[in-house]
């Protein structure tokens, strides 16, 4: 489970430049946008930029709403020409112009916009989780990590910086750190069943059974309807000879639809 943080700060940037008269298509535009209707939104864009080639907050929004309609490389389109219009806000067209170089699979791109904009906004916790994200994407998991410290030590309450770091803290073999951050989820989110559930695979790879057993049993309180939770909590309870228990976990996982409960039941239970 990855928490992608892609976020699209609308909230950031409330009194764009170059706002239009009240009757004008930018202001109808904007009307539409905040609608969340974009095809209407985008056409009347169009039309706003044709009165005013330099209005920065039609030319940024058309490219909201190409991404929103899925069409990314118009949206980058009208970022890259936005970042000529506007100094105040470029951090917020590089962090969107990221979001769709994402979408469109180019994460070497993604990461140099999100370079940019944390150039620009050295606290932009959205967008060092971002290329935390992608850098993990690509495969280079130290500087992911990284990126996502760095995203809590800005954010230390945000649930998905904290899951990323863990996650991947956990993947990388660094189990005690990985603990760290995955307990400070659940002290965000007490309800977060997932990381109940990486709580209890840290705990089973130092072979700490009862303490694994007792997170697997958090995270089936949180989710009954888990078979993963039910099938790693019967793991343990078998490495700690509890057969019987560990069976009709095994079982549970089975009629919740485990494929490999019913493997794992033939080996140990029958």
């Amino acid at each position: 489970m990855w928490f992608l943080l892609l976020i699209i700060l609308l909230s950031a940037i409330p009194n764009l430049h170059g706002r239009p008269e009240d009757d004008s298509p930018g202001i109808m535009a904007d009307l539409y946008f905040n609608q969340m209707e974009y095809e209407d939104a985008r056409r009347l864009y169009d039309l706003a930029i044709e009165l005013d080639s330099a209005n920065f907050n039609a030319v940024f929004r058309r490219g909201l709403s190409n991404s929103f309609l899925g069409n990314e490389a118009a949206a980058v389109t009208d970022f890259t020409r936005a970042l000529d219009l506007t100094e105040d806000e470029k951090h917020i067209v590089y962090f969107n112009r990221a979001y769709s170089y994402s979408n469109m699979a180019n994460p070497a791109r993604a990461i140099v916009d999100y370079s940019s904009a944390i150039a620009l906004k050295s606290d932009y916790a959205e967008a060092y989780n971002n290329r935390g994200l992608l850098k993990q994407q690509i495969g280079t998991y130290q500087a992911a990590i990284e990126d996502f410290r760095q995203a809590v030590r800005l954010d230390s309450n945000n649930l998905s910086y904290n899951y990323n770091a863990g996650r991947l803290l956990y993947k990388s073999n660094k189990t005690l750190k990985a603990i760290a951050y995955l307990k400070r989820t659940i002290e965000i989110e007490p309800a977060f069943t997932a990381s109940y559930i990486f709580l209890g695979d840290c705990h089973t790879r130092l072979s700490d059974y009862p303490n694994a057993m007792v997170y697997y049993s958090k995270a089936i309180d949180t989710d009954p309807t888990n078979s993963e939770a039910y099938l790693k909590r019967g793991f343990t309870e078998v490495a700690l000879y509890l057969f019987d228990e560990g069976c009709d976990d095994f079982s549970k996982a089975i009629e919740l639809g485990s494929k490999k409960a019913a493997k794992v039941k033939k080996q140990f239970c029958e």
